[in-house]
């Protein structure tokens, strides 16, 4: 596995466990404007819009770490 495609599957396993105690995929979807088909490509590792992705990881509050490594 190259590392894009270990990089898709790590943020979708961290997205899977993130919201798994305060919502399910389609309460998450709701949220972000997604749909739940997306949601679950998501964190199965698939690859999805980029826009989606970010919106995602916004709303569960782990884009600021991602901003800070990218800022420096």
């Amino acid at each position: 596995m190259d590392k894009v495609e270990h990089t898709k599957v790590l943020l979708g396993q961290l997205i899977k466990q993130t919201p798994a105690t305060s919502m399910d995929q389609h309460e998450l979807a709701l949220r972000t404007g997604a749909n739940k088909n997306t949601i679950s490509r998501l964190e199965l590792g698939k690859g999805v819009n980029v826009d989606t992705l970010f919106s995602v990881l916004e709303h569960l509050d782990l884009l600021d770490p991602i901003l800070d490594t990218v800022e420096q």
